[in-house]
């Protein structure tokens, strides 16, 4: 039998000591990579189980209509520079000033909406004919989109962005988690301009609709009465 001399020994044992350790060091090691990203900027995106910042900003655009705001993206722990990346790199469309849209996202007119509401900033509410056009009681054209908020705004808005000033009387209510003027103020606010024939499909539109509650079908219906008598 052929022995095996003592330092040599000592050798193998302290390989084998230092593997076992190498081991566990590796599986210890939390999953959290690096991983360089191609694209303009060419900066690091870091990786969390395979769920880069993209994909979370992407999950909540995805509960917003397809909309990104810098304020959302600022609520993810994202930088500026992230954001600007996306969009260089194809991932997001520009809707205007600090707010886009996922580029594989088919628009749709709660997305225009939600888009308008975004632009023109927080406290901001769908008015008049938009509000209406939200709850179905008027066909939705892909014109101007009425906004009306409480704030003075400064930014410059695209051209298809109207916006009015807003009373306190004002009250706001949400469809589809878009938030609008209510229905009955909102039939207020612009029924001396409506025709006889909007005025009827109105009051079809209000008498088929499931998505009023029955106190705001009542007060639109007795809205549109008044209104019918006036003419």
């Amino acid at each position: 039998m052929t022995m095996i001399h003592p330092f040599k020994q000592s050798i193998f044992c302290t390989l084998a000591f230092y593997s076992i350790l190498l081991c566990k060091s590796i599986d210890t090691i939390p999953n959290v990579v690096d991983t360089v990203t191609e694209g303009p900027i060419g900066r690091k995106e870091q990786e969390v189980g395979h769920i880069t910042h993209y994909d979370q900003l992407r999950e909540r655009a995805l509960q917003n209509y397809g909309i990104v705001t810098a304020t959302i993206a600022d609520d993810l722990g994202l930088r500026t520079n992230e954001v600007t990346r996306f969009y260089q790199d194809g991932r997001l469309l520009r809707m205007g000033y600090g707010v886009y849209r996922l580029a594989d996202y088919a628009p749709t007119r709660l997305s225009h909406y939600a888009a308008a509401i975004a632009l023109v900033g927080e406290g901001s509410f769908l008015w008049g004919k938009s509000a209406l056009a939200l709850c179905d009681l008027m066909p939705h054209t892909p014109g101007t989109v009425f906004v009306a908020t409480k704030r003075r705004v400064r930014r410059t808005l695209p051209s298809w962005v109207e916006v009015h000033k807003a009373h306190r009387s004002d009250v706001c209510v949400e469809f589809g988690h878009i938030p609008c003027q209510q229905p009955v103020d909102a039939l207020a606010t612009i029924a001396d301009s409506l025709t006889t024939e909007q005025l009827e499909h109105l009051t079809h539109a209000c008498m088929e609709s499931d998505i009023l509650r029955d106190e705001q079908r009542k007060q639109i219906l007795e809205r549109l009465g008044y209104s019918r008598n006036e003419e």
